[in-house]
């Protein structure tokens, strides 16, 4: 499985914060269930967003990449994505 190092880039924004563009620093991966695993096993909590059909392990699964946003210590958004 290759997974990616998880790093926080300039264009990271905070949760509320308006930004140009997406505000996240995207790592994609080839299996984001095991991203996930990994992840949460680390004690990283998945974020979920209303109005998102996110599943119940926080990953938006509908239409383009599946994708599962969370926040470093610093509450910066990253998020992990696995093209379909």
């Amino acid at each position: 499985m290759r997974c990616a190092r998880i790093a926080a880039t300039a264009r990271g924004g905070r949760v509320g914060e308006r930004r140009r563009g997406w505000g996240a620093s995207q790592n994609q991966v080839d299996d984001i269930d095991a991203a996930v695993d990994e992840l949460t096993s680390r004690g990283v909590r998945m974020q979920t967003y209303e109005g998102m059909q996110q599943d119940e392990r926080g990953v938006f699964r509908l239409g383009g990449p599946y994708i599962a946003w969370f926040t470093d210590p610093a509450g910066n958004i990253l998020s992990v994505l696995q093209q379909r």
